[in-house]
């Protein structure tokens, strides 16, 4: 669509060129010229039988430069052929320049690099397993589109509410997309002021583009809670909420750990924490009798739904179990 209009006036000048060439008339089809022609019939038909035989091109060139033909017309009937010949001319000249002016334009606006316009700006959760629920502790996948003439842009990500943004990362206009990784911050993290649980950021993908810059409409990104284990003592395990790596007393939970004797899923038990904490500790005294390489641990958090927006370290708690392990077989 934008490659037709820029060629459109071109095509106008081309058409409008041709309309008046097939329309127009001849010089002699002039009302005020064949008034006098029709006078020369009458006062000169002799000259006039002369004229009549000659093409419209020949009669043009008399009727332009020929005194003889002058000098058989009346003054006035000179300054009226004079003044329709200047109006024909001014008339074609014109024409002649808008049709030129026209196609010139065409081409000037077909061949000059068209500027970069970024489009249809999204942004959605790198991790595949629900793209459409962002949370903070995955990396972020900004995605765009882009026409025109290609070059550098950069990105960044902007807390709407605080304004504060990201850094910001070059990238090819022709690239269409840039990753915003959690695991390295990116800068990612100071941006996002809301740190409570189950609460969220609304932030925007801005690219920019010299002095242009592409929002895309806002979106949320989920607090997300990573939960960590340590051992205590010989016999205990206990787990923590961390959000950005600090941890945190207001998410409360009752984890609930099933642990096997072998690898294949044979002879299980569960331990589960006896009630919501922030702080839940899980009792296991027999450790020997198990192995770490099979287990099922279900959160339970107290308050959280979406099983989405906290994630388990589990190599934390593999590390923790055989520190148990190693302390009970002493």
């Amino acid at each position: 669509m934008f490659n037709f209009l820029t060629t459109l006036p071109a095509i106008l000048g081309i058409i409008g060129f041709v309309i008046y060439l097939i329309l127009k008339k001849s010089i002699t089809e002039d009302p005020i010229i064949k008034s006098i022609l029709e006078k020369l019939r009458y006062n000169e038909p002799g000259f006039y039988n002369q004229l009549d035989k000659l093409s419209d091109s020949e009669k043009v060139k008399i009727l332009k430069t020929d005194y003889r033909l002058r000098d058989k017309i009346s003054e006035g009937d000179r300054k009226l052929l004079d003044k329709s010949l200047t109006n024909q001319y001014r008339t074609n000249l014109f024409v002649y320049s808008l049709c030129a002016i026209l196609l010139l334009v065409g081409i000037y606006l077909f061949t000059r690099p068209v500027p970069l316009q970024i489009d249809n700006i999204q942004v959605q959760n790198t991790d595949s397993r629900d793209n459409n629920q962002i949370v903070d502790l995955d990396p972020i996948t900004v995605t765009w589109t882009s026409s025109g003439k290609n070059g550098d842009i950069l990105v960044a990500l902007e807390n709407i509410e605080t304004g504060k943004q990201t850094k910001r990362y070059r990238a090819l206009a022709s690239d269409g997309e840039i990753i915003f990784k959690s695991d390295n911050y990116d800068n990612y993290d100071k941006i996002l002021s809301n740190r409570f649980p189950n609460e969220s950021n609304k932030i925007r993908a801005i690219v920019y583009s010299g002095q242009e810059s592409f929002k895309s409409k806002p979106f949320e990104i989920k607090v997300g809670v990573k939960i960590i284990c340590l051992p205590e003592e010989s016999d205990k395990l206990v787990f923590n909420a961390i959000i950005d790596q600090r941890i945190i007393d207001n998410f409360h939970f009752a984890p609930r750990l099933t642990l096997f004797k072998d690898e294949h899923f044979n002879n299980k038990e569960t331990f589960e924490a006896p009630e919501f904490s922030s702080r839940p500790t899980l009792v296991i005294r027999n450790t020997k009798d198990f192995t770490i390489s099979n287990f099922a641990l279900s959160v339970n958090p107290r308050d959280i739904v979406n099983t989405k927006v906290y994630r388990t370290d589990v190599e934390s708690l593999k590390v923790a179990f055989m520190e148990l392990k190693n302390k009970q077989n002493k």
